[in-house]
C-alpha cells in the first residue's frame, strides 16, 4: 500500500489526536512531513504536528510547526489555517506586529476566502481588548462584504458595537 502511506499516517496521527495521545500524535505527523513528496499534504502534516504541540502546552514550538507550514511553497487549507492560528497565538501573547503581518498575509493569500473574515474578527476582538480602537474598527471594515456570510453580518455589527463602547 505506499500509494496510500501518507493517508495512512494521517489516519494514525488522527486516532492519536482524538484519543488525546498528542506526542505520539505529534510524532506520527513530523515523520509524515518528512517522508511525504505530497506538498499540500506535507502542510497538512505540519499544521496537525503544530495542534497537537499546541495541546500539549508547547506554543512556541506549535509557532515553529505552524511556520513550517505555512512555509511550503504551495497554496492549501492547512497553510492558511496554520497562518490564521500563528495569528492568534502571537495575540495572545501582546506580539501584535506580527499578528498584524500574519493578518496581511492572509489577505494576501486568500483574498477571497472565509479565512478573511475569521482572521479579521479575531484580531479585530483583541483590538477593542487592548482598546487599540483604530485597529479593530480597521481590521473589522477592511473585510470585503461579499465575504460575510448570514451569521457574520449580526457578529460583526456586535463588534462594531462594542467598538463604539470602547469610545465612551
Amino acid at each position: 500500500l505506499p500509494q496510500k502511506h501518507d493517508e495512512l499516517l494521517f489516519a494514525i496521527g488522527r486516532s492519536q489526536f482524538g484519543a488525546e495521545q498528542f506526542t505520539a500524535a505529534r510524532q506520527t505527523y513530523l515523520h509524515g512531513a518528512n517522508e511525504t513528496k505530497d506538498l499540500k499534504q506535507k502542510s497538512a502534516f505540519f499544521w496537525h504536528a503544530s495542534r497537537a504541540a499546541q495541546l500539549l502546552g508547547d506554543d512556541h514550538g506549535a509557532e515553529q510547526l505552524m511556520s513550517q507550514s505555512i512555509a511550503v511553497p504551495v497554496f492549501s487549507d492547512s497553510a492558511i489555517a496554520a497562518l490564521t492560528q500563528r495569528m492568534r497565538t502571537r495575540l495572545a501573547q501582546h506580539r501584535i506586529a506580527e499578528a498584524s503581518a500574519d493578518l496581511m498575509q492572509i489577505r494576501k493569500a486568500a483574498p477571497n476566502a472565509h479565512a478573511v473574515v475569521e482572521a479579521s474578527l479575531v484580531y479585530a476582538i483583541a483590538m477593542i481588548a487592548t482598546h487599540n480602537n483604530r485597529a479593530a474598527l480597521g481590521a473589522l471594515n477592511t473585510v470585503p462584504p461579499k465575504l460575510l456570510t448570514k451569521y457574520d453580518v449580526p457578529e460583526f455589527a456586535y463588534w462594531r458595537g462594542e467598538y463604539l463602547q470602547c469610545l465612551r
